[in-house]
């Protein structure tokens, strides 16, 4: 981990106290910075909605998937016993130790308390990692020193764990920031806005469902059910309620308005268009639906590129053709790629180097490096294409066996084969040499067939 200068500290001690729920009373002898957005207990409730879910899981399997080989970056007499060392200690827990860093893209920062111990590797003691412990980012503090800016452990509930003993990723390290910016931190804003959508998207649905009715009466009083002298206004507001609330129908009087009465003598008036009493309804226009709707996909969309997914590899397309597809999906894994190259790279120099250095000396740092395997096997493509291939238009198997070294090929590809690979290729590649020889032969050796009768002469006259 990089460390700050003091001039950095005062800065980031008023972050992240928003993220932990944190009062701004750190102790002297220590002290711990916070992030400006964003809060643990909202990026949780943000991993529940659908589509930061999906993006989440695209995001993680590749990089979980992903193999993980372990070099010698020099000679050293130790190189062999080195690598196996690590190899042990990383191999049985490579998927999960993986799965509990990439917790980072969820809160911006993964802390793992690492329990060392002695462990036997090829009849030598050794000293090892016995767990990669993950801890709550609720409850856990980084611990730097006011006047150095040195990371120097962290706090987890009330206990501090020295810092070789801790492994401490971020996500997006930028100028030190000790906290790390997560994909939820960037999809917040669009979560909030989709969130917000959502809501105004109920109060439409409210809307919509329920007609507003629209009473027109005429001034003056009128008696009610009852008999009872009303004004009509209040009555209007009755027969509103009961067609709001009681969803019941109701029913009004065929009475014209005086002032139209001697006029419809003339018959120049429509007596419907001449009633006292009216109830029409008000609906909501259509297209604010499907406004609501665009907003919805476009906040779905800001949210999968916050987690550095082009949507095109995710969501449903509605254009584009599938090359546009293939480079969204080629984009996406070569984001993975490098993420997981930055996290391995954090292991190699936090736990790899201080393995090496407890078990072989300080001059062993750097002797071992663990590299991540491509998310996607190119080799691997190329060789299934090709078995695929062959296996389905047979005409050049011959070729494609005396070119490739077929065991080897399967293995690669993790296919079960028999014992005796290179037997079995060589008797059929010597068989079907031999078998378009013999056809040769015969088409050599064969007289070719007699020419067809000529036709009759033509008669003469």
């Amino acid at each position: 981990m990089r460390e700050m200068t003091k001039n950095q500290i005062m800065p980031q001690l008023q972050m992240g106290f928003n993220l932990l729920n944190l009062s701004l009373d750190a102790t002297l002898t220590s002290s711990f910075a916070t992030p400006a957005q964003g809060t643990i207990k909202i990026y949780r409730k943000m991993l529940r909605h659908p589509s930061i879910a999906l993006a989440r899981i695209a995001r993680r399997a590749p990089m979980k998937a992903a193999g993980w080989s372990y070099t010698a970056t020099r000679e050293d007499p130790n190189a062999d016993a080195a690598k196996q060392l690590i190899e042990t200690v990383f191999a049985p827990v490579r998927r999960r130790l993986v799965a509990d860093m990439l917790s980072a893209e969820d809160f911006g920062f993964s802390p793992f308390e690492l329990v060392y111990g002695v462990r036997d590797v090829e009849g030598t003691p050794r000293f090892v990692v016995e767990k990669f412990k993950p801890l709550l980012p609720e409850k856990t503090r980084p611990l730097i020193d006011k006047d150095t800016g040195e990371f120097v452990g962290v706090k987890n509930f009330a206990t501090e764990i020295p810092r070789e003993k801790v492994l401490w990723w971020k996500s997006d390290d930028e100028n030190g920031n000790i906290w790390g910016i997560g994909a939820n931190e960037r999809a917040r804003p669009y979560w909030w806005n989709h969130a917000q959508t959502v809501q105004q998207s109920g109060k439409y649905i409210k809307v919509a469902s329920v007609p507003i009715p629209l009473v027109t009466y005429p001034p003056g009083e009128s008696r009610d059910a009852s008999g009872s002298l009303t004004d009509n206004s209040e009555i209007a507001k009755r027969l509103i309620k009961k067609v709001q609330e009681e969803n019941k129908g109701v029913i009004l009087p065929d009475k014209l308005s005086k002032y139209v009465e001697n006029m419809l003598a003339t018959g120049k008036i429509d007596p419907a268009k001449a009633q006292a009493w009216k109830i029409n309804f008000i609906e909501a226009k259509t297209s604010a639906g499907n406004e609501l709707i665009g907003f919805l996909g476009y906040w779905d969309k800001l949210m999968v590129r916050a987690w550095l997914l082009p949507e095109r590899a995710l969501l449903e397309g509605e254009h584009g053709t599938k090359a546009e597809a293939a480079t969204h999906t080629n984009i996406s894994i070569a984001s993975s790629e490098d993420y997981l190259s930055d996290m391995v790279e954090c292991l190699n120099l936090e736990v790899v180097d201080n393995l090496l250095a407890l078990n072989f000396g300080e001059d062993a740092r750097g002797l071992i490096r663990i590299e991540p395997a491509p998310v996607v096997d190119k080799k691997r493509e190329l060789l299934e294409k090709l078995i695929t291939q062959v296996l389905t238009a047979p005409n050049n198997v011959d070729l494609f066996l005396r070119t490739i070294a077929i065991d080897q090929a399967l293995e690669q590809l993790e296919l079960p084969t028999v014992d005796d690979v290179d037997s079995i290729t060589d008797d059929v590649t010597d068989e079907r040499v031999a078998r378009m020889q013999q056809r040769l032969e015969q088409m050599r050796s064969a007289t070719p067939p007699p020419l067809p009768n000529q036709p009759p002469p033509l008669p003469t006259q």
